[in-house]
């Protein structure tokens, strides 16, 4: 490995038997393809994994861990507590991130479960070498067993085991395989369904999805700020609070250009915040967060599962649009009515009879 060029911290927590073999044999596969990290190995790389005792000595037997060694500088560290997973990774994140803009260094904190499409470093590298700060993806979760049947059935895997696959054809297997917690990201269809409005995703029938996210994730950060300030993971709030210009921001809106995803298995589930339909609520959660993660929505990232593009994606895409603007009219007639509301319910309240008073609260809240 050279030690030339701008330096990077790589950082993974990871544990448990199935998960950190997984890590190795799919998403440091894929981080191995030509154009991830050995395109970036002129610059120093130190791959920092977090794990127990018996994964540490479990991964360092495996061959894509010592092919690593060739680009990077492997470090192991004790996990720790592990009870609260959200809560260890955090942890150690928050303290990777202070340390890498301590020494001025380039930091990708990873989860162990993503797989990166050929290409994605040596572009990440490209824009971090232009002056952005911090680069943001949607990482959207593809349920596991089939995809990886896929990936393997199209002999997307060399003799040694490195995974490569372009962006396209990447995506083009997630959205085949894109897990079912998904569909509460969905803005059309069953009203009543489980909602989430943390992804907001529009269908392009076989040709895609168009998705605008309240929550990206900051896989790519390159910031002198020596603090780390996020409220529970790091697609909460991280980046509004790093201090960076939307300039220096970079949200991937190409799947073309650049890819990755996250593997769940089938039954893994994150809780859902309303129904589709209660916009009210749905809204409600959005405001609650910061004014940066609302900003993140007027972002439409396009995910391609083909290669041709037709006038469907214009048309999806103003639909979106308008979407966004009727939530935000929703928004602020809510809030220019509740005032008035608890002014006249407060009026009333001291003059009305009991039963009339009850009759009243119960249609104002309708409005």
């Amino acid at each position: 490995m050279k030690n030339g060029g701008s330096e990077y911290d790589i950082v993974v927590p990871v544990w448990g038997h199935a998960f950190t073999r997984n890590f190795v044999d799919y998403s440091l596969a894929s981080q191995l393809s030509p154009g991830n990290i050995p395109a970036i190995s002129d610059r120093c790389i130190n791959y920092h994994i977090h794990t127990t005792p018996a994964d540490r000595r479990n991964m360092e037997a495996h061959p894509l861990i010592r092919r690593l060694a060739k680009y990077a500088n492997i470090t192991f560290s004790d996990i720790g507590n592990t009870d609260d997973k959200y809560a260890a990774k955090s942890v150690i994140y928050r303290e990777a991130i202070v340390g890498a803009a301590e020494r001025n260094r380039t930091i990708v904190p990873l989860n162990a479960d993503i797989i990166f499409a050929d290409g994605f470093f040596s572009c990440a590298a490209k824009l971090i070498d232009s002056g952005k700060k911090v680069i943001q993806v949607v990482a959207p979760r593809a349920q596991m067993d089939p995809f990886l049947k896929e990936l393997k059935e199209n002999n997307t895997f060399d003799a040694d085991g490195v995974l490569s696959v372009p962006s396209l054809s990447l995506a083009g297997i997630w959205l085949r395989h894109r897990h079912s917690l998904l569909d509460m990201h969905f803005v059309d269809g069953k009203s009543g369904e489980n909602f989430h409005p943390s992804h907001l995703y529009w269908s392009v029938g076989s040709e895609g999805i168009i998705a605008r996210c309240f929550h990206l994730y900051p896989i790519v950060l390159s910031t002198p700020k020596t603090t780390a300030s996020f409220d529970t993971t790091i697609d909460d709030n991280l980046v509004a609070n790093l201090g960076v210009t939307a300039d220096e921001v970079v949200t991937v809106k190409d799947s073309r250009n650049m890819f990755c995803c996250e593997l769940s298995g089938q039954d893994h589930y994150v809780g859902h915040v309303c129904k589709r339909g209660e916009w009210g609520k749905a809204y409600n959660f959005l405001n609650a967060h910061s004014p940066y993660n609302f900003r993140n929505l007027s972002v439409p990232v396009q995910i391609f599962g083909e290669k041709s593009v037709t006038k469907r994606w214009s048309m999806v895409t103003m639909k979106s649009r308008f979407f966004l603007v009727q939530m935000r009219v929703w928004g602020n007639l809510r809030r220019m009515i509740t005032l008035p509301k608890m002014l006249i319910f407060a009026a009333l309240r001291t003059i009305l009879p009991l039963p009339l008073k009850n009759w009243i609260k119960r249609l104002l809240k309708r409005t």
